[in-house]
């Protein structure tokens, strides 16, 4: 069995904070003790080093979730990573950030 083509997707749960307080949100992190989390989140160099590994081992696509991963700083140097390797999709709520 190759994980890769029974479940071609890897979720990525990039960033824990959003700027939205959905009721219906399913990504609380409620479930995940405060210990477990690393102080803070991955550094630039380490999500990178994430964003490959799925690539390496033959999944097609990462979903980059949180939280909201559009107020991680480094997105925008992890897209990149991901278009060589044929990775793609990113799933957030499609509202900016509150910039006040």
């Amino acid at each position: 069995m190759n994980i890769a083509t029974e479940m071609p997707s890897v979720n990525f749960h990039l960033w824990r904070p959003c700027n939205m307080r959905c009721r219906f949100c399913f990504a609380t992190s409620l479930d995940i003790g405060r210990g477990i989390l690393p102080k803070g989140h991955l550094n630039r160099a380490d999500c990178l080093s994430v964003v490959e590994a799925p690539a390496a081992a033959g999944f097609d696509k990462i979903n980059f979730a949180g939280g909201e991963p559009t107020l991680c700083p480094w997105l925008p140097d992890l897209i990149p990573a991901c278009q060589g390797p044929g990775l793609h999709h990113i799933n957030c709520h499609q509202r900016k950030p509150d910039h006040r």
